[in-house]
């Protein structure tokens, strides 16, 4: 998945948590620091929702919030599931691609 990619799954999985971006702030800040800062808070809140914007943000940061929220308790509560995809030698090029297509619809479709 690229980044804009990404970006948009974590988006989708807030709406269906129910969360905005700012509650998905609060949740990561609460789990990485020990001391509650409103301000520090808010800051934290400004730098996710640009992560969530930003073209150049690094995969690995979103790939991080993905897994926060996968296990998240409220996650596990909706009894939700998060797609991964794991590329297999025996498909080709063409087979991978029309699959992409594929789920693509289906997701659109469920969401």
């Amino acid at each position: 998945m690229d980044i804009s990619e990404i970006q948009n799954e974590i988006k989708s999985l807030l709406d269906l948590l129910g969360w905005s971006q700012k509650k998905l702030a609060r949740e990561l800040y609460m789990e990485e620091f020990e001391y509650d800062d409103e301000l520090e808070i808010t800051r934290y809140e400004e730098k996710v929702k640009k992560a969530l914007s930003r073209s150049t943000t690094k995969v690995e940061l979103l790939r991080g919030y993905l897994n926060f929220i996968n296990s998240h308790p409220t996650f596990s509560k909706k009894r939700l599931v998060l797609n991964n995809f794991h590329s297999r030698e025996c498909l080709s090029d063409e087979q991978l691609r029309a699959m992409k297509e594929f789920s693509s619809l289906v997701d659109k479709k469920i969401t």
